[in-house]
């Protein structure tokens, strides 16, 4: 779990370290397996998700998230997250998406 949690936030490093000029982070994607939901891992990878890209200087973090995704959206509200609209037919599917910022 510890490596799971190290690459990723190698990963979040990077693609910050490359938007550092606007001092903003897009997270693409995060996932928990299902075997592991609702054990707090989820609210604990956003959390360090958080801390790590405040230490970077990272102003803001932008993401979205499927209209249908209760979970992920309680989830980032949570953490602090805001919603800013509704991207109407974003995925491929036609779904719309709440694009969420947490301004850090």
């Amino acid at each position: 779990m510890k490596k799971i949690f190290a690459l990723l936030l190698a990963l979040l490093m990077l693609v910050s370290d490359f938007l550092g000029r606007e001092k903003a982070l897009e997270v693409y994607r995060e996932a928990v397996r299902e075997k592991y939901r609702k054990t707090g891992l989820g609210m604990e990878l956003v959390a360090t998700m958080v801390a790590c890209m405040r230490k970077k200087g990272v102003e803001k973090i932008f993401l979205e998230v499927r209209v249908s995704n209760m979970a992920a959206l309680g989830l980032y509200t949570k953490n602090g997250f805001e919603k800013t609209r509704i991207r109407n037919r974003y995925y491929p599917d036609g779904e719309d998406a709440v694009e969420m910022l947490k301004v850090l």
